[in-house]
């Protein structure tokens, strides 16, 4: 790499085993439950875990401290960015994950963690450790030896904590946007149920309905409140089917230059509704099967329950868009994400490896009152929610942006920091 690469005066090219430990020993007891982070919690373009689990140790797994970072060696989580960092974690204490991480660790006086976890977030890094790569195909791994001699930049300690500063700022604003969404969402779901399922939704008093004596009729799924019906989503809402164009159409990753030249639109699959694509394809093979931003998808195929309204490209086949010129987008993508809605999927998909849930369709319903008062009234509580969820997306996505567009520049040297 040091042919590759033009460093400025006063950095050097090292091993990254000269500047890390990777997989340093831990020791944990077996039987004992530790903190736990599986490669599904792991995040393809996030600095953080979705989450730790709590799991029994049993003698296998990589460890790992707070200030680790966690790179993901086994394809294809490798080549989609699989990486974390350890921030949110008590000092003392270990924890442990997936036989396919990586822990790569800071040098005490020689690296800064998070220098290293961009620097393992690097593309050219990451190219190198996929040339590494070695086994069967479908399950190459590269080895900690390997990702060991990589030769990478290595600039002065200061300035290595100055640019790791640069671009966790960025990350700082992004996990921001992110916990503001999950809030706004809870707050969202929360009415949701308060209103429709247990029917507290305030009466002509402002009082809640339910507990203070509510009338109720019986119904075909149970009681419900008087002068409230039962509505079909089949009956008043659109399920439009993606298209699958075959992998043969697919273009990964292609440069800023290509997609304005060719033409070519983001492909959304199942697993990429909750994430970025990598995929293009041409428009003219999306049978304009197109999602523009505050589309309500969904997932029926695979993963089935996946809602975005957040994505603008074509989708696949096993992805609806829902739509209806009764309801506004942010009443949809709140009902389909509502807890009762996911269980009526999740109920009637069939299959094994492959789950398919398009016939759940025929029994996904909701509750509202005849008059539609109540529910013109949760519309206007929630329409200022999505509105701000979305405008949290476009934030992240220019977030995002502009620190990937950052971090090989300031690893690199070509943008210098002051120290």
């Amino acid at each position: 790499m040091s042919e590759e690469i033009k460093i400025p005066k006063g950095w050097e090219i090292k091993k990254l085993g000269e500047i890390a430990d990777l997989n340093p020993r831990e020791s944990l007891y077996r039987g004992k439950v530790y903190p736990y982070i599986d490669m599904s919690s792991v995040p393809e373009n996030n600095r953080l875990p979705e989450r730790f689990l709590y799991k029994e140790y049993k003698g296998s797994g990589s460890k790992f401290r707070k200030g680790d970072v966690l790179f993901a060696r086994i394809t294809p989580c490798l080549e989609n960015g699989k990486t974390v960092f350890v921030k949110d974690f008590p000092q003392d204490e270990v924890g442990f994950g997936s036989t396919e991480f990586i822990i790569i660790r800071q040098k005490k006086g020689v690296s800064d963690a998070l220098f290293l976890y961009y620097l393992s977030r690097w593309n050219t890094f990451r190219e190198i450790a996929k040339k590494k790569m070695s086994g069967t195909s479908g399950r190459q791994r590269v080895s900690a030896q390997a990702l060991a001699n990589i030769n990478v930049p290595c600039p002065p300690l200061p300035e290595q904590q100055k640019i790791a500063e640069i671009l966790a700022s960025f990350d700082d604003q992004i996990e921001n946007l992110m916990e503001q969404n999950k809030t706004l969402e809870e707050i969202a779901k929360t009415i949701f149920k308060r209103w429709f399922i247990d029917f507290e939704f305030p009466n002509e008093e402002g009082k809640p309905y339910k507990s203070s004596g509510g009338e109720f009729v019986d119904s075909e799924i149970g009681e419900i409140p008087k002068d409230w019906e039962i509505v079909y989503l089949k009956d008043e809402f659109k399920f439009e089917r993606g298209v699958e164009p075959g992998s043969k159409y697919y273009i990964k990753n292609p440069s800023e230059k290509q997609i304005k030249q060719n033409g070519l639109i983001p492909f959304y699959r199942v697993k990429d509704l909750e994430t970025k694509s990598n995929v293009y394809i041409l428009r003219d093979v999306s049978k304009n099967k197109l999602s523009k931003y505050g589309d309500v998808l969904v997932s029926f195929d695979g993963t089935v329950g996946r809602v975005s309204a957040f994505l603008e490209g074509c989708y696949s086949s096993g992805i609806r868009k829902i739509s209806s010129h009764k309801y506004p987008n942010a009443f949809i993508y709140f009902l389909m994400k509502s807890e009762y809605i996911q269980n009526i999927i999740k109920k009637h998909a069939t299959g094994t490896t492959i789950l398919h849930a398009s016939k759940s369709i025929e029994y996904l319903y909701f509750l509202r009152d005849k008059e539609s008062k109540i529910l013109k009234r949760y519309i206007k509580v929630i329409q200022p929610i999505f509105e701000r969820i979305l405008n949290n997306i476009t934030q992240i996505q220019t977030l995002t942006q502009l620190r990937d567009t950052l971090l090989p520049k300031l690893i690199t040297g070509q943008i210098r920091v002051e120290v």
